[in-house]
């Protein structure tokens, strides 16, 4: 886990560069005590009835591959046991793109 704070930005400014193709991004609004990234869906991304998706099958695995941190997005809108069975369903694709599925809790 990193907390060099230039590292998640240029995460951030990473991954934004993908979901910008969506209209939207997310927005770094801080760390947790756990030290979890607290994130915002912004833009197109806020509205978005596809966010829970792009929750799991994306934010996370992303920022658990390039800084092997949890995120918490504010606002979620399913449970946590609802985006882990997503995440567990979308584990196969995981694997074919060289990422280390959700299985488990965050830490």
């Amino acid at each position: 886990m990193t907390t060099d704070r230039g590292a998640i930005e240029d995460a951030v400014a990473e991954l934004n560069q993908a979901l910008r193709s969506h209209g939207g991004g997310v927005e770094w609004i801080g760390t947790t005590e756990q030290g979890a990234l607290r994130l915002r869906m912004i833009g197109m991304c806020a509205g978005c009835g596809f966010r829970p998706v792009s929750t799991a099958a994306t934010i996370r695995p992303f920022f658990r591959e390039r800084l092997d941190m949890a995120v918490e997005v504010e606002g979620a809108r399913i449970s946590a046991e609802a985006e882990q069975r997503l995440a567990q369903a979308l584990a196969p694709g995981y694997h074919r793109a060289g990422l280390r599925p959700l299985t488990g809790k965050e830490e």
